[in-house]
């Protein structure tokens, strides 16, 4: 609608001017072809211009009713409003009759007119009504008739009159006048008056006194109401309750009416009954009019339903405290008790489960043990409520479906970092949500997200199939009955949505009880008027049952206007899953973790039985089948050495190369038992993935290993795989390296990476390779596999040269060393003269030993990776500082080679960091042998005073003597403590 109080235009204008006006603006849009939306816009735009012209719409009304006065039609004809509205509709004023085919667009000019004059109702007191209903000719609008009242109802009302409304001083009431504000009441009941008169007390002031009185003789002249067997209010056209005598009008409730389009759906014709939903949630019940065919739009008129304070939600947990509170007020109000908080399984008692099919009540409800949430009246939050019914426990607020609303709107354009426009996201700190921000009606992929984050239950997308029976709900239903380990406690039930013409959009859930004890339809909303109000429970008892109420909505289910969505809960299906795994003797080191887990069961719709028979039938069937299959694969190595081999002589390499796939001829069959267990180990040790099983099981066929493979073994080939990045070639390479050299398998903390680390420096040759590990034994395991890899190269893989090689590298690193500490030393200590002087050290300071300079050429060697042009650098940077080191401290330390190094390469070769770091140390470790050796003289010191006084005592007689008591002591150090005085 558009805005009501906007001032009408001059009403002096002719007939002529207004038809003038309408046909230079039909001159510019001639050839566009009107449409609904169109004529219901001009025509509550021509509406909202009679707003303050109450006596020209209620002309008006008449009028399209093809019951108006004459004076009603000369006051329509002075307003081109009034006249605008009329040639919108096709009205025939010559012969005042609505034209044919016209009878709904009049019917909806009449029912907004109704609107108008009920705001005008609501908006002005009765005196200004009053004021504004008078005709302009002296015409008016009522006149005398009979009432068929009897005397006695009639001085019984009187009386109610005086002692309800009768003011304190003396009251003159004026005439009753005909254009006094008025209501009709049922047929029975007389027709009311409102009075106002001036009252003058004893202090000189005037007040207003108001009464209602009834008239003998009234009626409607101008047809509005004649002859009707309901009276009609004046301003709304609806009937009025019976007032009580003495009770001002204007007070009175009135009741509010609202208007809404709606589109005839298709398979609908004129005069079916249909059902609409109002935009606040209310089903309306209307018949299609005349006229109206599939995709037309016509108005329906309903009355709204009372306004209800709004919750006010708010971030972090006070959100979900309002929404519980309005929910626990509904809930009340419904007469549905106190739902739990705790989520809650149905209880052990078996009698407390119904034993057929009906509705449920509170009792019920509380008795099974079953959380329950309803809906509060003018709310659309029906979509938390299933969740939250299927998870037995408030898991999902208002706040986390605008949240996962809002995520769903983001991935689906791109993944911005922005919120994109027209998305709500949640309410912000100061409580207030956005201007878009939804309170019901979510879309089924935001019930998703919301769900598996907060509820971890899983809704399941399948397809509407028409009969169960061929249903994916009869799949997961069969899965969970033939659980026997969890009674199928993984699989919830179903979210049920409904988008059916002429109702509104709406979710509910179905309820599965556990060991297949039955079903619990909840539906928050109640929508049946022969149950009790406020909620709809009812519990289903059989399958059978629940497919017959899945049967009755095969149409609805063809054009997916209703969707079952399994829900199950992640949790309890990937127990159920691992239950299975140990049924089939899977031990707990080689169940999948919880990725893989997930993955299996979401392949498989999330039902565990599936997704147990994908990892242990299907997915080692496919294991089998793919190890055969790679013993037929020839690698480039094995075809050039084959064609070198045969002198490349194509036939002979082929009859080679058949030779060399019959070697490989897998033994026995693919159904037989240790074939199946071969390959369901070599799955588990993969993590079970498909593609590396099959591998390290052609690898343990390759090598004729099957019957004494081990589990150790198997493990070392998948890492192998593992390492080489799933290539069999050199997966098969480092698997026969780690045979042949045992050391590598012993020492190393991953073998399979040190294997593929060997062979990728020497092209995957094992033999190479196995020289390359030789040389790296021999230097202690020190040079890196690459630095010994090209040593070998430049001795033609001699492991000895090699070997010897790398020694004399080291040993000029070493001389290197050597050299520069000379050269240091020597700068330190300066010439004859400096020393003369008192410069150079403070202390003396000795040159290297051998021992340290080779400490420093292997600490060169191990930060230059054994590289030549790096070593050499290190080592003469770290015998400059050592040195220098040495020559600072010379006055208080000589600290060892190992030390100096260690702090010069913590403080990044700083000398003067590491020359404080040093003394630091030497001083806590003064401190600490001082206050040891104090301590100790100390109590050496206490033992030779108690020996030397003992004897004293003993020599003089005073001491206690062998064999004395305690007494006789105590007495003994008294006397001799007084012989001192």
């Amino acid at each position: 609608m558009v805005d009501r109080t906007r001032p009408s235009s001059s009403a002096a204008s002719s007939t002529g001017q207004a038809l003038s006006s309408d046909r230079h603006e039909g001159d510019a849009t001639r050839n566009k072809t009107p449409t609904t939306e169109d004529f219901l816009t001009y025509l509550d735009t021509s509406c909202a211009e009679l707003h303050s012209r109450p006596d020209v719409m209620v002309a008006l009304l008449a009028i399209l009713k093809e019951e108006g006065t004459p004076a009603q039609r000369k006051l329509v004809l002075k307003s081109n409003e009034a006249l605008n509205v009329l040639l919108a509709v096709g009205f025939d004023m010559e012969n005042m009759k609505v034209l044919p085919g016209m009878e709904v667009k009049a019917e909806v000019a009449r029912d907004m007119l109704t609107v108008q004059l009920e705001q005008v109702a609501q908006e002005r007191s009765p005196s200004q009504i009053e004021a504004l209903l008078g005709t302009g000719d002296g015409s008016p609008l009522l006149s005398p008739g009979l009432d068929d009242r009897t005397a006695e109802e009639a001085e019984a009302l009187t009386k109610g009159q005086d002692t309800a409304s009768a003011p304190a001083a003396e009251v003159e009431w004026p005439e009753v006048k005909a254009a006094e504000d008025w209501h009709v009441v049922d047929d029975s009941a007389p027709r009311r008056r409102l009075q106002q008169a001036s009252v003058k007390a004893d202090d000189d002031t005037v007040k207003i006194a108001e009464k209602v009185v009834s008239s003998s003789s009234e009626a409607i002249a101008d047809g509005v109401a004649e002859g009707s067997g309901k009276a009609l209010d004046l301003l709304t056209g609806d009937a009025e309750p019976a007032l009580p005598e003495g009770s001002p009008v204007g007070k009175s409730e009135q009741p509010e009416v609202s208007l809404m389009q709606v589109v005839c759906p298709e398979g609908y014709d004129e005069g079916s009954n249909l059902q609409a939903q109002t935009p606040d949630g209310q089903t309306v019940r209307t018949s299609i009019p005349e006229g109206v065919r599939p995709g037309d739009a016509f108005i329906v008129r309903y009355t709204p339903r009372p306004v209800v304070t709004p919750v006010v939600i708010q971030d972090g947990e006070k959100d979900d405290e309002a929404v519980a509170e309005a929910l626990q007020q509904s809930f009340d109000e419904a007469g549905g008790g106190s739902p739990s908080e705790e989520a809650s399984n149905i209880l052990d008692d078996s009698n407390a489960t119904p034993t057929s099919s009906r509705y449920l009540s509170t009792a019920d409800i509380a008795a099974m043990g079953l959380y329950f949430e309803c809906q509060g009246n003018g709310t659309a939050t029906c979509a938390i409520h299933a969740l939250n019914n299927l998870a037995q426990r408030k898991a999902v607020s208002l706040t986390h479906l605008q949240a996962a609303e809002s995520r769903v709107a983001l991935l689906q354009r791109g993944g911005s970092f922005l919120a994109p426009s027209g998305v709500s996201m949640p309410s912000s700190a100061s409580g207030k949500s956005g201007e878009s921000a939804r309170t019901g009606w979510f879309d089924i992929e935001a019930l998703k997200l919301a769900s598996e984050k907060h509820a971890a239950h899983v809704i399941i997308e399948t397809e509407p199939i028409p009969e169960f029976s061929r249903s994916a709900g009869q799949k997961f239903v069969t899965a969970a009955n033939e659980d026997h380990n969890g009674n199928g406690s993984w699989f919830r039930g179903f979210l049920v949505y409904e988008c059916i013409p002429g109702r509104a959009m709406h979710y509910w859930s179905l309820l599965r009880l556990p060991a297949g004890a039955g079903w619990v339809k909840m539906d928050s909303l109640h929508r049946d008027e022969d149950e009790s109000p406020g909620h709809r429970c009812k519990f289903i008892a059989t399958d059978e049952e629940l497919a017959a109420l899945y049967d009755g909505n095969k149409d609805y289910f063809k054009s997916w206007l209703v969707r079952w969505y399994p829900v199950v809960d992640e949790g309890r299906a990937r127990e159920s899953l691992k239950g299975l795994l140990h049924d089939a003797d899977v031990s707990s080191e080689d169940v999948p973790k919880v990725s893989t887990l997930n993955g299996v069961l979401r392949d498989n719709h999330w039902i565990p039985s599936a997704a147990a028979h994908s990892l242990l039938v299907d997915s080692v069937t496919q294991v089998a089948h793919m190890a055969q299959a790679l013993c037929l694969v020839v690698s480039s190595s094995v075809a050039v050495k084959i064609l070198r081999a045969t002198e490349w002589d194509w036939d002979r390499a082929v009859h080679d190369l058949n030779e060399v796939l019959a070697e490989r001829r897998p033994d026995g069959t693919l159904s037989s038992s240790e074939t199946r267990r071969l390959a369901q180990s070599c799955l588990a040790t993969s993590k079970w993935d498909v593609h590396t099983a099959s591998m390290v099981m052609h690898i343990v066929n390759s090598y004729g290993t099957r019957d004494t493979c081990a589990g150790n073994d198997l493990q070392l080939i998948a890492g192998c795989v593992k390492a080489c990045e799933k290539d069999l070639e050199k997966s098969q390479l480092a698997y026969r390296l780690l045979r042949v050299c045992c050391h590598l398998r012993e020492k190393c903390a991953h073998p399979p990476s040190e294997a593929a680390s060997v062979l990728s420096t020497v092209d995957w040759d094992v033999d190479k390779a196995c020289v390359v590990i030789q040389v790296h034994e021999n230097l202690n395991d020190e040079p890196p596999y690459a630095v010994c890899a090209e040593a070998s190269k430049r001795e033609d893989f001699g492991p000895t040269p090699a070997t010897e090689l790398l020694k004399e590298f080291r040993r000029r690193v070493q001389t290197v060393a050597s050299q520069t500490a000379t050269e240091a030393l020597k700068q330190a200590k300066g010439g004859f003269m400096d020393q003369l002087l008192g410069g150079g050290p403070p202390g003396e300071v000795r040159d290297l030993t051998d021992g340290e300079c080779a400490a420093i050429a292997d600490w060169a060697l191990r930060q230059g990776q054994w590289q030549p042009h790096d070593c050499f650098q290190l080592a003469e940077r770290m015998a400059n500082r050592f040195v220098r080191v040495r020559c600072e401290l010379s006055d208080v330390m000589t600290p060892d080679a190992d030390v100096v190094i260690t702090s010069l390469d913590l403080h990044e070769m700083d000398v003067a960091a590491a020359c404080a770091d040093l003394r630091k140390q030497r001083q806590r470790l003064d401190e600490a042998s001082f206050a040891s050796s104090s301590f100790t003289s100390q109590q050496q010191q206490q033992q030779q005073q108690q020996q030397s006084s003992f004897s004293s005592l003993v020599a003089s007689g005073a001491g206690p003597k062998p064999g004395a008591s305690q007494a006789e002591s105590q007495a003994g150090d008294f006397n001799s403590d007084c012989s001192l005085m």
